[in-house]
């Protein structure tokens, strides 16, 4: 129930959400580079973003553990 009420009305705007975020953030740290040349920092910059972006589409996953882990639970 839980599960399926995620996935219908938040997920969808979680990945749209975090997909511009990502991308927006994927822009400005190039535009970073060409005026800093600083290779480190953009890779630093890009990995902590993917991490990020992995996390919003991982909430899927997550809350499926959660769901299963309530649905297995006998009251």
């Amino acid at each position: 129930m839980l599960l399926e009420a995620f996935k219908n009305t938040i997920f969808p705007y979680l990945v749209e959400i975090g997909a511009i975020l990502f991308i927006y953030s994927i822009i400005s740290s190039g535009y970073v580079v060409m005026r800093k040349h600083d290779l480190r920092d953009l890779v630093e910059k890009l990995r902590s973003l993917i991490i990020g972006y992995m996390l919003v589409k991982g909430a899927f996953t997550i809350l499926a553990f959660i769901n299963k882990a309530i649905d297995s639970m006998k009251v």
